[in-house]
């Protein structure tokens, strides 16, 4: 991104955009390569169904550390946002 940004002139968040869009098509692209059939609404909002028990436990530690975060900085991150 780096090295559009000082290459071209267009502004972040349109190479944002572009990059986003890009890696998204790729990914489609390789999945559409693999001749097992693959439902794309799947692949684009996920399936909750699909998640084993160990990653979900993994997901609970990691969201319950953010939550315990957030909550700790709540007035910094308020100074730094609405400064």
């Amino acid at each position: 991104m780096f090295l559009l940004n000082q290459r071209t002139r267009l502004k972040e968040d349109v190479i944002i955009g572009l990059i986003f869009s890009s890696f998204f098509a790729l990914g489609l692209f390789i999945v559409s390569l693999n001749p097992v059939s693959v439902n794309i609404q799947s692949i684009i909002l996920g399936n909750i169904l699909s998640v084993p028990p160990e990653d979900i436990l993994q997901l609970t530690v990691i969201g319950i550390i953010s939550v315990i975060t957030l909550l700790l900085k709540w007035r910094d991150l308020l100074l730094t946002f609405f400064r």
